[in-house]
């Protein structure tokens, strides 16, 4: 099995509830792909890793932060050229796409991981956009709730906290990769504990994923 990882980048802004593939999406996402210079990324990592691939490995990506739009990019590009996909997974990761794009992106085996209450994932670019991929996320303590549908948004948007919200989003504690790291360790020692998404239980622990340990 062959591995490659992207880390994350600086830019974007704005935030609000999905509404839909519309004018004004459709300008928020032509805007927020120049600025966040997705094509070039994409670009410059197929040049650099399709080389080194064999056809016969099953390929895993895994991508941080803003760094998950191209990396995402870059699993379609290899799909459509007879790359064989293990499991392309996203930490952190804005909303980036338009409805009418999230068809291509379930052909993938996209697993997004977010903390509950990372600001990046819920608030960085919002408006008209969805987030991509089967969502894993991770409450407080060692809970964590796993749903199997690309299109759960409306479901995440109903359960999102209004203070989950960071003047700097990309800066925000909750967002640091090492939190990511942090929380994926601790719930490798088996203690990890599944709930329903949408269950009374989950709502127990929607807040801070920090909160359990005592972390500020």
């Amino acid at each position: 099995e062959q591995h490659a990882a992207c880390g994350g980048a600086a830019g974007g802004g704005g935030g609000g509830t999905p509404t839909g593939d519309d004018g004004v999406a459709a300008a928020l996402h032509a805007r927020l792909y120049a600025r966040c210079e997705v094509e070039a990324t994409t670009n410059e990592l197929t040049d650099r890793i399709k080389p080194h691939l064999d056809r016969a490995q099953f390929i895993t990506i895994a991508a941080y932060s803003l760094c998950a739009w191209p990396a995402v990019q870059l699993a379609l590009h290899l799909k459509g050229a007879g790359f064989r996909l293990a499991q392309v997974v996203t930490f952190g990761a804005p909303r980036h796409a338009l409805p009418r794009e999230l068809t291509a992106y379930s052909g993938l085996p996209l697993l997004r991981v977010r903390i509950t209450d990372d600001p990046v994932p819920l608030r960085l670019f919002g408006t008209g956009l969805c987030a991509a991929g089967k969502p894993l996320v991770l409450l407080q303590g060692a809970y964590y709730c796993h749903m199997g549908e690309h299109d759960s948004d409306a479901r995440e948007w109903r359960a999102a906290h209004d203070d989950v919200r960071h003047e700097s989003p990309l800066r925000a504690p909750n967002h640091h990769i090492d939190e990511y790291v942090d929380q994926l360790r601790d719930r490798q020692n088996g203690n990890a504990v599944r709930v329903e998404f949408d269950s009374a239980e989950a709502a127990q622990f929607m807040g801070s994923a920090t909160a359990a340990t005592g972390d500020d």
